[in-house]
């Protein structure tokens, strides 16, 4: 990490060795109390690739980071090309593609590698609401755990009965598993961002935490992992406190099973109008008995 002067600026720095058709991430950085890497994707033998900038911060609420990115290319004859970028990453979107220089792939490989270097100008950065009810990374998680799990490069320092009595899932995971030694296992989860993970443990756990924002991350995981405790919790969320349309909680209620908020939707759903609002745009998204109680509906509406 390079600090630069006393604004709100930093520089990373990665060396990447191109194989064709390969991903490529440069190793995490935290700065300003965010996390960042770079992401190089190869599209085609010979062209330039295409390069992310991937931002992840701890914040319950949503959050946005607004910054000037401007990245060095090292040249093959020793010159730098510059591209400047404006980013916008927040809770919603967590990456920015960044300007690349014109040219061959080849006019930049040395030896093989591609160099590059980036700064990033923070502009601005947004946080809306308080920070996380639960942590499961302070002294009190890590010492009374006894498994972690990891998303990402984030570890959540959780218990295993607890986990194992809310998730079939992992009581599956734990009991098919011989964990020896001292040290607490590791478990790395895939394709699982740590903000999702997060809003999924903090609910699990009972904290108060579901917003429209996140509900629809929150159910993902829960039926991911099989944990009915989140699913009902989200379903009383959904009656009692979220401002979604009535459509989209139908869909919800539909996707999860939620018996109470499809009951409570089809009621509240009187006239055809209303009852045509609860259809999805593609058919294929209700089976044959949604579109039962639907049509059912509709006829005994006035």
């Amino acid at each position: 990490m390079s600090v630069v002067g006393a604004e709100k600026t930093f520089i990373m720095k990665h060396t990447s060795e191109i194989v064709s058709k390969k991903t490529h991430y440069s190793p995490e950085e935290e700065h300003f109390g965010a996390r960042w890497k770079l992401q190089i994707n190869e599209v085609k033998s010979g062209g330039m690739p295409i390069i992310c900038l991937y931002c992840w911060k701890k914040a319950r609420n949503c959050w946005e980071i607004e910054s000037e990115v401007t990245l060095k290319v090292l040249k093959a004859d020793g010159t730098w090309e510059t591209n400047r970028t404006y980013s916008c990453i927040g809770s919603m979107i967590s990456k920015t593609i960044l300007n690349m220089p014109n040219g061959e792939l080849s006019d930049y490989l040395i030896d093989g590698k591609l160099s590059l270097e980036m700064k990033v100008e923070i502009k601005g950065m947004t946080i809306t609401g308080a920070s996380w009810l639960r942590n499961f990374d302070d002294d009190v998680a890590i010492e009374f755990s006894d498994v972690i799990l990891v998303a990402g490069t984030q570890e959540f320092h959780v218990n295993k009965m607890y986990l194992s009595m809310h998730s079939t899932y992992f009581k599956s995971l734990f009991s098919s598993q011989t964990f020896t030694g001292t040290k607490k296992p590791i478990i790395k989860l895939k394709d699982v961002h740590p903000q999702g993970l997060q809003y999924f443990l903090e609910v699990l756990y009972g904290e108060p935490t579901i917003r429209d924002y996140s509900v629809d991350e929150t159910l993902e995981l829960a039926k991911k992992y099989n944990a009915e405790t989140v699913i009902r919790r989200c379903e009383e969320f959904l009656l009692r406190t979220s401002e979604v349309s009535r459509k989209r909680k139908f869909a919800t209620a539909v996707r999860y099973d939620m018996f109470f908020l499809k009951r409570e939707c089809l009621s509240e759903a009187k006239t055809t109008a209303e009852i045509r609002e609860l259809a999805p745009e593609n058919a294929e998204d209700f089976g044959p008995k949604i579109w039962k109680e639907l049509f059912l509906k509709a006829c005994s509406s006035k």
